[in-house]
């Protein structure tokens, strides 16, 4: 790399030198400015417009216009050239001749040459020996590499150079870019045999800025981000739309470029992907219903306006450039990779498909946990009945969160776990079961006063299991009413807790008899602690903590509540079945600590009974194990596919509803 300085090299390759004399004219423009340069080797009309180009821009203090030119030269341009049609006369060489025009040229503008470095291609001067074939593009990329400067300004004449070669100039011209230096210009000078007025310098940059909008394009649909997008088309909306010589001026086209609706709606779109970017990047899911609307609305209006094939109607016109065109197709790409398809919506089973596509495993859980009950709940799909008795009765207790997350994580878990005993083995065992409740709590109601009396007599008469649930009512009566010592008593009944403080704890023990007639869960808990009902609990499967009850724990037994079950819970649609529903509870269960440990760092907080039941289910609950990535997205595409297609039946069978409900008034009509 040179010194630290700004300055302005041009890079070209050089053209064997031509046998003539002939000096032709070539038209160009630049600015406002229209311009004839004359030529008789090929570089040198090129050179000559840049070297103009550079002189409208100058600063008074600069000595020269253009600092560098780096020169790539062959065997064949730097020695003599040799006419074979005049018997092998000599000529001085392609290279000696650029340097002659070049400074001829420099003295007409009364500017200091620029300094002419010859980089060699396929031989090497300095040692005098050819380039192996082998080495010719690495050799040429280094050499070039080594007389730029990051603070440099280059400038391409595309003109000469065999065709891979000239493929190479533009991977360095990516690469430099890449490092911080600037592509100034870059021309190719048309040369017409047959008709020489039509000879013209022509501006390519505008196409080649178009691996810009190709890079753009990328990088929203593999990362989300519209920065190289929206700094494209900052930097080229106020350009020629098409740029060359024979064209409009400059000004004529801009003014046409104000009136391309085009440009409005691409613009539009651009604003609409850059927050689109912000809510990806910082996982703003309350914005992402607005954003996702955005995105599609803003698709389909471009596509609207970039249609060649539709007729225009709009009071502006459209201007089909090179660029509008292909963005066009690009579109079409941008709504493959969101999965977007005309009169459909986009959804969140998009967008985390999209995330997962694109490695943004963070996102892709954050959305999934966030926004996956909405997806459960709305009113399309409605996986689950919210207006069930018992889980409305769920939903509306407390004051806490009523975000669809938290129905589904915290109301819907405890709905299964507070109803567990509606849930047994089969369906059998829940007609058995209620049969067992409903005898104890007739004979409770019969022999209430004796029960509080403690009549011997009583427990005489009755069967053992009978007599071995009286005498566990005497227990709690003696602990909770009996024991005067004790202000604070408490009695763990099954799984329950019964308490003299509680303030929904009867204050008299005739009080508490009473509830036995609408207290089935006390009834089963106590029936359950004496075994003689089978419940879940007494499963070998149910990891419940008996001294401290966990919030994931208590997810974990919903789950296997549900499980070991047959029975479906009356809020959950009938179109899907218990199994895939009981999957998608441990999907979200194991979504969510994945999504903690990732955003706090740490698996302190499993306990050993949900790390056992995961596992044991085939999920990886470590977030340091290797190939956890991965494993993650395997379970997420299986997941959201699975939602997917429960989804679709559901909307099948909706819609053959609606069909039979219209055919039914077509047929009463």
């Amino acid at each position: 790399m040179g010194e630290n300085r700004s300055k302005n090299k041009l890079i070209l390759f050089l053209s064997k030198y031509k046998f003539t004399t002939d000096e032709y004219k070539y038209s160009s423009k630049y600015d406002n400015t229209e311009n004839e340069i004359k030529g008789i080797q090929t570089p040198d009309a090129p050179t000559k417009y840049f070297i103009n180009y550079l002189l409208e821009k100058k600063d008074n203090n600069d000595e020269r216009v253009l600092d560098t030119i780096l020169c790539i030269t062959s065997e064949a341009t730097n020695n003599k050239s040799i006419n074979k049609r005049e018997n092998n006369k000599e000529y001085k060489s392609a290279f000696e001749d650029y340097q002659e025009m070049l400074n001829e040229f420099c003295d007409e503008k009364g500017i200091k040459p620029p300094e002419l470095i010859k980089l060699n291609f396929d031989y090497d001067f300095e040692n005098n020996k050819s380039i192996d074939e082998a080495d010719v593009s690495r050799r040429l990329y280094e050499s070039i590499v080594k007389e730029l400067d990051k603070n440099d300004t280059i400038y391409i004449d595309y003109t000469s150079g065999i065709r891979d070669t000239s493929l190479l100039i533009i991977l360095i011209i990516r690469y430099l870019e890449y490092t911080g230096i600037k592509c100034g210009g870059m021309i190719y000078s048309y040369y017409d045999n047959d008709d020489k007025s039509n000879n013209k310098i022509i501006d390519i940059k505008s196409t080649y800025e178009l691996f810009e909008l190709l890079n753009g394009v990328n990088e929203f649909t593999s990362f989300g981000k519209a920065k190289a997008l929206s700094e494209y088309y900052e930097k080229t909306s106020d350009k020629d739309c098409i740029i060359n010589a024979n064209e409009k001026s400059k000004e004529e086209d801009k003014k046409i470029n104000q009136k391309d609706e085009a440009v409005e709606k691409i613009n539009d779109l651009i604003d609409v992907m850059k927050r689109f970017s912000d809510v990806i990047s910082l996982c703003m899911v309350q914005e992402i219903d607005n954003i996702m609307k955005q995105l599609q609305d803003g698709i389909s209006e471009v596509k609207k306006v970039l249609n060649p094939n539709q007729k225009q109607n709009q009071e502006k016109s459209v201007i089909f450039s090179l660029k509008n065109s292909m963005f066009y197709n690009l579109i079409t790409q941008i709504e493959n990779k969101f999965y977007i398809e005309d009169g459909k919506d986009i959804t969140y089973i998009d967008i985390i498909r999209w995330c997962l596509d694109n490695d943004l495993i963070q996102q892709a859980l954050t959305l999934y946990v966030e926004k996956i009950p909405q997806y459960y709940l709305d009113d399309k799909h409605k996986f689950f009945d919210t207006e069930e008795e018992s889980l409305k009765d769920s939903i509306s207790k407390g004051n806490e969160d009523k975000s669809y997350a938290n129905i589904f994580y915290t109301k819907i878990f405890s709905n299964i776990w507070f109803n567990r005993f509606y849930y047994p083995l089969n369906y059998n065992e829940l007609i058995d079961n209620n049969k067992k409740i409903n005898e104890v709590k007739n004979i409770v109601e019969k022999y209430k006063q004796q029960i509080l009396d403690r009549d011997v007599e009583l427990l005489d008469r009755c069967e053992d299991n009978i007599k071995d649930i009286i005498y566990e009512i005497y227990k709690i009566i003696d602990k909770i009413y009996e024991n005067e010592k004790e202000s604070d008593t408490e009695i763990k009944v099954g799984y329950i807790k019964l308490s003299k403080n509680d303030k929904l704890m009867p204050k008299t023990k005739e009080k508490f008899i009473n509830t036995f007639k609408v207290n089935n869960k006390l009834i089963a808990n106590i029936l359950e602690e004496l075994g003689q009902i089978n419940s879940i609990y007494n499963m070998e499967c149910f990891y419940a903590n008996n001294t401290k009850e966990y919030t994931l724990n208590r997810k974990i037994n919903s789950i296997i509540i549900l499980r070991k079950s047959d029975i479906n819970p009356l809020w959950l649609n009938n179109k899907i079945d218990l199994n895939e529903f009981v999957e998608l509870m441990e999907d979200y269960v194991y979504f969510k600590i994945m999504r903690n440990q990732i955003n706090h760092a740490s698996s302190d907080e499993l306990k050993d009974e949900v790390i056992n039941y995961l596992t044991a289910q085939g999920y990886k609950v470590d977030i340091n194990e290797k190939g956890i990535k991965d494993e993650i997205k395997k379970i997420m595409y299986r997941s959201i596919d699975s939602i997917a297609s429960i989804a679709e039946k559901i909307e099948d069978n909706k819609e053959n509803e609606d069909k039979s409900e219209q055919a039914a008034i077509t047929s009463e009509a």
